[in-house]
């Protein structure tokens, strides 16, 4: 008797949902969205309300075929054929593009066919846009692998150098370096200063911008360079390496001038560059000041010809003040003190 009257009652109210719907679609429409969903045995409100909104009632009541589905136990339904269409045209296709090395596009065709936000978009539009995706995903893929090649010392961007700091630098300097125009022209660039004031962090962020540019940057510490072309002379791997080099559209040259050349290390520093001579550029970071370079080559004559191949097409950034760590250390104390 108690499950009785639960019936009666969801039955009540379900009866007072329906009457509910009258108001707003009128009694014909509703009457025949209830005979619709008595047919296809779709008996709750939500069921009666979501045939009024599709307009699915007017076609009960114009006698439609549709009205009256043929039903049977081995109907299917439309969306069974809808997940095999999807399974053997959509699937097959993705994993052809990236067997094709189609990443972009791959990726792309999946993102539009789950979204419906582009089914409004043309045919050129959408091919459009998965175009867009693949040139974007094998730029990614060019500049990480320039980036890895080249092993810049420090993770650093021209857009995050801090000018603020008194060092030397000017803001239009900076702003042509960054340009990347000399690099272009194939002219060098020399970065000197005491330690501390970000030589290297500056040299490893134009390397940065100028893989970003598509230039390949290689990346090489002054005594390990002679040290692997020392190795590289013994095993005969020296003239590949040389030639490596020589491709490179910037190289940088860090912490030269730490001590004076061996005969060996001047043949090899001139036979780079009059590679690269005219034909691609060079940033050399150094304590040393560049008027005693030619004293830390050692062999006069060498030294000249390597000069005048490396710092007369050479732009100066000669940086000086205090040490950023230092500075850095005494303004945290300072902050700490301040807060005490």
């Amino acid at each position: 008797m108690l499950a009785f009257t639960e019936m009666a009652e969801q039955g009540f109210r379900t009866c007072l949902g329906v009457l509910a719907l009258v108001k707003t679609y009128g009694p014909e429409r509703v009457d025949a969205a209830c005979q619709r969903g008595v047919t296809i045995r779709a008996r709750t409100v939500t069921s009666i309300r979501s045939i009024l909104k599709t307009g699915l009632d007017r076609a009960f009541l114009e006698g439609s075929a549709e009205a009256a589905p043929l039903q049977h136990a081995n109907i299917r339904g439309g969306g069974y054929y809808h997940v095999e269409r999807t399974k053997m045209l959509t699937h097959p296709t993705y994993d052809r593009l990236l067997a094709l090395g189609l990443t972009g596009i791959a990726l792309a065709l999946e993102e539009q066919r789950r979204s419906p936000a582009f089914d409004d978009l043309s045919f050129e539009e959408r091919l459009g846009l998965l175009v867009d995706r693949e040139a974007a995903e094998r730029d990614g893929k060019k500049l990480a692998s320039r980036l890895k090649f080249a092993a810049l010392r420090q993770d650093a961007s021209v857009e995050d150098l801090d000018l603020r700091t008194p060092r030397g630098l000017d803001r239009s300097v900076m702003a042509h370096l960054a340009d990347g125009g000399w690099i272009a022209r194939h002219e060098n660039l020399l970065i000197t200063g005491p330690t501390g004031l970000g030589k290297s962090w500056i040299a490893c962020a134009l390397g940065h911008k100028a893989c970003r540019d598509g230039r390949p940057v290689l990346y090489q510490r002054a005594p390990r360079m002679f040290e692997a072309l020392a190795l590289a002379r013994g095993d005969g791997r020296h003239e590949r390496i040389l030639k490596t080099i020589a491709r490179m559209g910037v190289l940088i040259i860090d912490d030269w001038g730490l001590a004076v050349l061996t005969a060996p290390e001047r043949r090899d520093l001139l036979e780079i560059l009059e590679d690269r001579h005219g034909r691609a550029s060079t940033i050399v970071t150094s304590q040393l000041p560049v008027e005693h370079w030619h004293e830390a080559i050692g062999d006069p004559t060498l030294a000249d010809a390597i000069l005048d191949r490396l710092v007369h097409n050479a732009h100066r950034l000669t940086l000086s003040g205090e040490s950023l760590r230092r500075r850095s250390a005494v303004t945290k104390t300072l902050d700490q003190i301040a807060q005490a």
